[in-house]
């Protein structure tokens, strides 16, 4: 899967939805948030997909890519950082 079809999936699934298709650019839109995110169709590598979801504020996310048979899976899991003294705890489910 190529990084911009990972951005759209990741976007898609923290709830942006396709505003419209520009030349350059589709434009993503998240109704909840009222923010708009710019995904640009040329060009597309894997520090834009970065810049990307860190400007959609989608922080905790992580993907993670499953090769079998050919065919990529793509777990979405939700991680929480938390302290207990000073330890530093990681917990992650699927969604």
């Amino acid at each position: 899967m190529s990084p911009r079809q990972t951005t759209i999936k990741t976007l898609e699934a923290s709830g942006y939805c396709l505003k419209r298709h520009g030349t350059n650019h589709d434009i993503y839109y998240n109704p909840d948030t009222h923010s708009t995110i710019p995904v640009k169709r040329h060009d597309f590598n894997e520090n834009d997909m970065k810049y990307i979801l860190k400007e959609a504020n989608i922080i905790g996310k992580h993907l993670l890519f499953i090769a079998f048979e050919e065919v990529y899976y793509v777990l979405y899991l939700y991680c929480y950082l938390y302290t207990n003294g000073d330890r530093l705890w990681i917990l992650c489910k699927s969604s």
